[in-house]
C-alpha cells in the first residue's frame, strides 16, 4: 500500500481551495490546525500526514482513507498460483 500524495492536491484543485483555504477549512470544519506550507509538504510528498491529518482530510473532502492510498497487486507467486505448487493425483 502506496501513500499517494498527489490525490491531496487533486482535492483541492477540485474543489477550488488555495492553499490558504484549505489550512483554513481544516481548522474551522475539522478543529484541525496546520500551516500552509505544512499542506505544500504533504501534496509534494515530502511529508506524509499522520492518521488525525488524514482524517481530517477525509471529513474536509468526504472521502474514505483508502482515497489517498494505491494498493500494490502482488505477484501471482506470491499468491500460491506458482506452477511448482500444484499438485498431480
Amino acid at each position: 500500500m502506496n501513500f499517494r500524495p498527489e490525490k491531496i492536491r487533486e482535492l483541492r484543485m477540485r474543489h477550488g481551495h488555495s492553499l490558504g483555504t484549505m489550512s483554513r477549512l481544516l481548522k474551522a470544519r475539522c478543529d484541525f490546525q496546520i500551516s500552509r506550507s505544512s499542506l505544500s509538504q504533504w501534496e509534494r510528498g515530502n511529508i506524509v500526514p499522520g492518521i488525525e491529518a488524514l482524517l481530517a482530510l477525509c471529513r474536509l473532502y468526504s472521502v474514505e482513507p483508502n482515497y489517498f492510498f494505491s494498493i500494490d497487486k502482488l505477484p501471482a507467486d506470491s499468491r500460491g498460483n506458482r506452477e511448482g505448487n500444484k499438485h498431480e493425483l
